[in-house]
């Protein structure tokens, strides 16, 4: 899929969310804390060095409708960094 791309380096291929925003703002802003309510999944494959990614993140879905689907644009999904993966930057 990616043959005609000469990489030199570790990359992470994926979709992001289009639409990002604070999963709380009480008691505290979650964005603080890197914590957010994604929605919207681009369904264009991207790709991101490595060196780019500042912690690994765990998606929950929120109100799940039947069985949780990262395809669902109405589906919205509570993104938490893993605590133990976080770069400082």
């Amino acid at each position: 899929m990616y043959d005609d791309v000469n990489v030199s380096h570790s990359v992470i291929v994926g979709r992001k969310f289009r639409c990002l925003q604070p999963a709380f703002v009480k008691p505290y802003l979650s964005s603080d804390y890197g914590i957010y309510l994604g929605s919207n999944l681009s369904e264009v494959t991207e790709r991101w060095p490595v060196t780019n990614v500042t912690a690994k993140i765990q998606a929950f879905p929120r109100r799940p409708h039947g069985k949780p689907n990262l395809g669902d644009k109405n589906q919205e999904w509570y993104l938490i960094p893993l605590r133990h993966t976080i770069k400082n930057v």
